[in-house]
């Protein structure tokens, strides 16, 4: 809203266990359209839900100014997709809120390098659950990152993510069209073709079969072969 200003609350903790400086940056529901730059370059925790970050080029271009983010809060913005690579940067990372978003699916590889994420908030979002996104998701849980089953698909069907897509299981491959294979040398011996204006000439395998065109739709076939024991030949119309 004009004219409201805007809080922003700086927090610095110290964690006697690690002796590591946690600074925290949280500016939840400050009518943001975009990352804010210019904040320390060692803060921990960036929160930065309930606005309208959509997570453009240049929004990722700022994250990569503050790697040392273990918490990202981005969740109920206008996120609609998320580029391969936009959190490549923060290999600290180890909570990623996206509830609450208009995500309908992931890269597989987005999350690729993040070896320290363990919390992964992915609900409210409309989810076309894929195999790919499926298999993703399944991947992340084994890998230990912890997604909760309250990860519905609003496509194909309202189920949750984790019980898997039934179409995903019954894939069959489609089965690749097979050239035929070339004739041998014999084989194209054994078949050969004699055209004339009156007819063709088939040599097959040992027989002799004249082709006549009859009609338009029609064909009359003589069979030409030597009659059993004789030199008489037998002709036969089909």
């Amino acid at each position: 809203m004009a004219g409201t200003e805007v809080c922003v609350f700086w927090m610095a903790v110290v964690l006697m266990s690690s002796q590591v400086i946690a600074l925290q940056v949280d500016m939840n529901n400050a009518s943001l359209t975009s990352i804010p730059a210019g904040k320390p370059a060692n803060l921990t925790e960036l929160i930065l839900s309930q606005n309208s970050v959509a997570m453009s080029d240049s929004d990722i271009e700022i994250l990569r100014g503050y790697p040392g983010i273990r918490v990202l809060d981005l969740s109920y913005n206008h996120i609609q997709s998320l580029p391969e690579g936009a959190f490549a940067s923060l290999t600290l990372l180890e909570t990623l809120k996206l509830r609450g978003n208009e995500l309908k699916t992931l890269h597989k590889d987005i999350f690729r390098g993040l070896i320290k994420l363990k919390s992964l908030d992915l609900e409210e979002n409309p989810w076309n659950c894929s195999c790919s996104l499926t298999s993703l998701i399944k991947h992340l849980n084994e890998s230990g990152v912890s997604t909760g089953r309250e990860v519905f698909c609003y496509t194909p069907q309202k189920t949750a993510v984790l019980d898997g897509n039934p179409f995903c299981l019954n894939q069959v491959p489609t089965a690749r069209t097979r050239s035929a294979a070339p004739l041998t040398t014999e084989q194209s011996r054994s078949s050969r073709v004699y055209s004339s204006s009156k007819g063709k000439n088939i040599r097959n395998n040992g027989k002799n079969i004249f082709l006549k065109p009859v009609s338009n739709t029609q064909l009359m076939c003589r069979w030409i072969r030597p009659w059993k024991g004789t030199n008489m030949f037998k002709h036969t119309h089909l």
